[in-house]
């Protein structure tokens, strides 16, 4: 038998894929989350036996322990945090207020229908 080499190979798993609007990628049964500012970008995925890490470019969306069990919805609190900052932007960023729009009454119009001056 022969020695191992002396580095041995990384056992990773990798796979890209694009982040659905939930945020979360797919690995086995397990469901772990990824910082929404990647929702509809590709993604690198690394999976090994203790991590599941992903990035975007160079810089790391998702780190997260691996869960053995199935059927479980892993979600770093960062990461909701973060959605509900977006959400909350896009909500403020879509309703328009333009204070030239109120219209200024003149209140001698109420004295007038009144009869009091």
């Amino acid at each position: 038998m022969l020695p191992f080499p002396p580095v041995l190979p990384d056992p990773a798993l990798r796979f890209a894929t694009r982040i659905a609007r939930d945020h979360h990628v797919r690995v086995d049964t397990c469901d772990y989350s990824v910082h929404p500012k990647a929702i509809g970008r590709r993604v690198e995925v690394r999976v090994d036996p203790a991590r599941v890490t992903a990035r975007l470019g160079s810089e790391v969306v998702a780190d997260h322990e691996r869960s053995w069990a199935k059927h479980r919805t892993l979600t770093d609190p960062r990461h909701v945090e973060a959605r509900a900052v977006m959400a909350l932007n896009e909500v403020l960023s879509s309703v328009r207020v333009d204070e030239e729009d109120v219209e200024e009454r003149d209140l001698s119009v109420y004295d007038r229908a009144l009869g009091v001056a």
